[in-house]
C-alpha cells in the first residue's frame, strides 16, 4: 500500500546527477497520493514517480516487501520504541516535532478522544473496504491553471487547453472525452442525486449560462428534449430563430428530467418486462413483438440517460435501457420505410427531397451513437481483455477482443449485433451538415471514430447478416438514408463510410457491395 525509493536523474550536459526521494500510497490497483522532492506540480506525475511505478511492475521481485509497519512496532520492547519515535523526530525534527508534542499531550491526558480509540492509524496497512478510493489528482494544482487559462479568455490556445484538462479528468472517470456540456447532461442525470444538489447544481448552470463569456453551442441541433413523439424527425421542435443556445442549455434541460416514471421503472428493473406481462390497453410502450420501447424522450436524450446510468455504475440498467432506445429506433425505422414506400413515385418525380432528419446523429453534441455503441461493446469485452496491458510496447496493437453476448429478452441477438446495427444506422443516416466549422470538424471526427469501431469488429457468421441487411435498408431507406436515390444537397457525405461498406461486404455479397458503391457515387 505505500512504496518508496530514490530515483536518480542522470546528468546532462551543463547538469549534474540529481537523485530524488519519491512516495507513492496505492489503494486497488490506484495510484491515492504521491510526494516527490523534485517538486514539480502538473495535472501528470512527474517523471520520477513514473519511473519508480514502472520499476515496481517490471522489477517486482527486486523490490523488498515489508510487513505493516504496525506488525513491526508490535514486536518491540518499550527502550526499542522509545530509540524508534527519537531517532524518528531527530531525523525529521523540523516537519514532525509540533505534531509529536502534540499527539504526545494528548495520549499524556488520561480522557483525551486518542485514548477513547482503540489501537491506532497504520497507511501502510491499507484503507478498509468501506472506505473511497480513486486515483490522486492534484486538484489544488488544477484550481490554479483552470483560474490561469480562464483569465486568458480570448486567448485560442487556452480554450483548447481547458479541453484537454477537462479531457483528462474525464477519461479518469470513463465517461470518454465528452465536451463540458455533454458531461454536465451525466452529472444532473445522476439517478441517486438528491433533489437539493439538482437544485444547487441546476443554480450553478443558470449562472453560467447567463454570462456573456459563456460559448454558445454550434449546429443545427434542437435541445427541446420531451415528449414521446420526439422520437420521430418530423415532430422535432427547433430552437427559435436566433435563441442562444449555450454549452449549458442541455443541462439545464436536463435537470428537469426525473427517473420516476413507471414504464421506466420497469424497463430498467428487469430483462424479461415485455407486454406479456401488461393488459392490452398499454400497447404503446411496446414494439409488435411484445418488447418495451423507451419513447419518452428525445433519441439523443434517451442515450444521454444510458450514458448517465453507464457513468454512475449502473451498467446492467443501462443495457436494458438502451435495449428499449434500439427497439423504439427499428419501430421508428419500419414506419418511415412505410411512409417513403407510399409516396415513393412523387418523390422520384420530383427528383429533390428536403431532409428529413433536422438532428445528425454523428456528431452531435451528446453523442447518442457513440454513447449506445460503446454501452453495447463494453458487455461484449472478453475477459482477458486488458491482461496485456504491460506487453512488449514493440507490438502492434491487438484488436480488441469481443464475444457474443446474448440478450436476455431477445433470444438470437447479441449486444454486438446490436453495436454492429447501432453504427450502421447513425452512420448511415441522411442528415444536413451542421453550421459552424466546429460542428463540422466534430461530425467528421466523429464519423472516423465510429468507422475504427467497425473496423475493429471481426466479421463472423452473426454480424455478416446484420451488415447485409443493414445495407439493404439504407439502398431503400429514400430521404432517411445518405444512400437514398435522392439526397437533400447540404447533406452529409457518405463517401468515407461507403468506402468502408464496399471492402466489408465485398467478400460476401459483391453485388449489393456494388449497388452501394454506385449509389453513393
Amino acid at each position: 500500500f505505500h512504496l518508496s525509493g530514490i530515483v536518480t536523474e542522470p546528468p546532462g550536459p551543463a547538469e549534474p546527477e540529481h537523485s530524488y526521494h519519491v512516495s507513492i500510497s496505492f489503494d486497488r490497483c490506484k495510484i491515492t497520493s504521491v510526494s516527490c522532492a523534485c517538486d514539480n506540480r502538473d495535472i501528470f506525475y512527474c517523471a520520477h514517480v513514473v519511473a519508480l511505478s514502472l520499476h515496481r511492475i517490471r522489477h517486482a521481485r527486486q523490490v523488498e516487501l515489508r510487513l505493516p509497519i504496525s506488525e513491526t512496532l508490535s514486536q518491540m520492547n518499550r527502550d526499542q520504541l522509545q530509540k524508534f519515535v527519537q531517532y524518528l523526530i531527530s531525523a525529521h525534527h523540523t516537519e514532525v516535532l509540533p505534531t509529536a508534542q502534540r499527539l504526545a499531550d494528548e495520549i499524556l491526558l488520561l480522557g483525551s478522544e486518542i485514548n477513547r480509540v482503540h489501537g491506532a492509524p497504520d497507511p501502510t496497512a491499507g484503507a478498509g473496504i468501506e472506505d473511497a478510493n480513486c486515483w490522486h489528482l492534484d486538484e489544488e494544482q488544477i484550481q490554479e491553471q483552470v483560474k490561469q487559462l480562464l483569465s486568458n479568455g480570448g486567448y485560442y490556445g487556452a480554450s483548447q487547453q481547458l479541453q484537454s484538462m477537462f479531457n483528462k479528468c474525464i477519461r479518469s472517470a470513463r465517461l470518454g472525452p465528452a465536451a463540458p456540456g455533454a458531461l454536465w447532461v451525466c452529472v444532473v442525470l445522476s439517478p441517486h442525486c438528491k433533489l437539493e444538489e439538482r437544485a444547487l447544481w441546476l443554480q450553478l448552470l443558470k449562472k453560467w449560462n447567463k454570462l456573456d463569456i459563456c460559448p454558445l453551442e454550434e449546429g443545427n441541433y434542437s435541445c427541446d428534449s420531451t415528449g414521446s413523439g420526439a422520437a420521430l424527425p418530423s415532430n422535432l421542435n427547433r430552437s427559435p430563430a436566433g435563441a442562444r443556445q449555450t454549452v449549458f442549455g442541455r443541462a439545464i434541460k436536463a435537470a428537469e428530467l426525473r427517473w420516476g416514471d413507471g414504464h421506466l421503472q420497469k424497463i430498467l428493473s428487469s430483462d424479461c418486462y415485455g407486454l406479456s406481462l401488461k393488459s392490452g390497453s398499454d400497447k404503446l410502450g411496446f414494439d409488435p413483438q411484445g418488447h418495451p420501447l423507451w419513447l419518452g424522450d428525445a433519441f439523443p436524450t434517451a442515450c444521454a440517460r444510458v450514458d448517465a446510468l453507464r457513468s454512475h455504475g449502473y451498467p446492467r440498467e443501462a443495457l436494458r435501457l438502451a435495449v428499449a432506445v434500439v427497439n423504439a429506433m427499428r419501430l421508428q425505422r419500419r414506419h418511415q420505410l412505410e411512409s417513403y414506400k407510399q409516396q415513393k413515385k412523387e418523390l422520384l418525380h420530383k427528383g429533390t427531397t428536403s431532409i428529413t432528419n433536422l438532428e445528425g446523429w454523428v456528431g452531435h453534441p451528446l453523442d447518442p451513437i457513440g454513447c449506445l455503441c460503446r454501452t453495447f461493446l463494453e458487455a461484449c469485452r472478453t475477459e482477458d481483455e486488458g491482461l496485456a496491458l504491460f506487453a512488449d510496447s514493440a507490438a502492434e496493437p491487438k484488436k480488441a477482443l469481443y464475444q457474443h453476448v446474448p440478450v436476455p429478452s431477445s433470444p438470437g441477438e447479441s449486444y454486438f449485433t446490436l453495436a454492429l446495427e447501432v453504427a450502421l444506422l447513425g452512420l448511415g443516416q441522411q442528415r444536413s451538415m451542421p453550421e459552424g466549422l466546429y460542428a463540422q470538424d466534430k461530425v467528421v471526427r466523429s464519423e472516423e471514430h465510429l468507422i475504427g469501431v467497425l473496423e475493429e469488429m471481426e466479421l463472423d457468421e452473426r454480424l455478416v447478416p446484420v451488415l447485409r441487411k443493414q445495407a439493404a435498408l439504407l439502398l431503400d431507406g429514400g430521404p432517411f438514408s445518405g444512400f437514398g436515390e435522392v439526397v437533400f444537397r447540404e447533406s452529409v457525405p457518405m463517401h468515407t463510410f461507403a468506402r468502408y461498406l464496399f471492402t466489408a461486404l465485398l467478400p460476401y455479397d459483391p453485388e449489393l457491395a456494388y449497388r452501394l458503391a454506385l449509389r453513393a457515387m
